[in-house]
C-alpha cells in the first residue's frame, strides 16, 4: 500500500493532471495517508500566481510542504505553509522546519566532499523525509531529519540515482 503520497506542484498547476492530482490527494485524506508537495520552482510558482499557489496548497491540506530557499522567497515562507509542516532546504546551511504550533527547527546536514552534481537532491530529499515520516510516527521531527541527513550523505557519497537510493535504504 501507500504510506505516503507526494505531490510536486507541478502536477497542481493545469489541465488534466491538476485535476487528477487533486482527486489521488483527496483519496489518501480518506485513507489518513500523510501527503507532502514540493512547490517545485519558482517559475511555475509566479506562471500560476502567488496567491493561488497558497490558495490550492490551503485546498490540498498537506501534511508536509517542501521548498528551496529560493521559492520560499518567492511564496513569502514566514510561518507554516496552509497548516502543514514546512521545511525550508537551503543547501548546505541547515533546513528550517517550520512547524504548525509555530516553532522553528534548524537541522544541520551532513558535510559531503566532492559533490559536483546536485540534480535530483530535493527529490531525494523529499523521498528521505518521507521514509522518515513513515519510520518516524511517535518520533520528534529532528530524528525525521537525522534520517533524512543520513540518507543525504549516502547518496552523496555513492553519487547514486533516486531509485538506486530508495533501493539502498530499503
Amino acid at each position: 500500500g501507500v504510506d505516503v503520497l507526494h505531490v510536486p506542484f507541478y502536477s497542481l498547476a493545469t489541465g488534466q493532471i491538476a485535476a487528477t492530482a487533486a482527486t489521488v490527494i483527496g483519496w489518501a485524506h480518506e485513507r489518513a495517508i500523510p501527503v507532502s508537495i514540493d512547490v517545485s520552482s519558482t517559475a511555475i510558482l509566479v506562471e500560476v500566481g502567488i496567491v493561488e499557489v497558497h490558495r490550492r496548497l490551503t485546498e490540498t491540506a498537506p501534511t508536509v510542504v517542501f521548498a528551496n530557499a529560493d521559492e520560499a522567497a518567492v511564496l513569502g515562507i514566514d510561518a507554516p505553509v496552509a497548516g502543514a509542516v514546512t521545511v525550508i532546504k537551503r543547501g548546505p546551511r541547515p533546513a528550517l522546519l517550520r512547524c504548525p504550533d509555530g516553532s522553528v527547527i534548524e537541522v544541520d546536514g551532513i558535510a559531503v566532499p566532492g559533490v559536483n552534481d546536485t540534480t535530483g537532491a530535493g527529490d531525494l530529499y523529499a523521498a528521505g523525509f518521507g521514509t522518515a515520516i513513515r519510520a518516524a510516527f511517535g518520533r520528534s521531527l529532528s530524528e525525521a531529519e537525522a534520517t533524512i541527513a543520513r540518507m543525504r550523505a549516502l547518496a552523496a557519497r555513492r553519487h547514486l540515482r533516486q531509485l538506486e537510493l530508495l533501493a539502498d535504504v530499503y
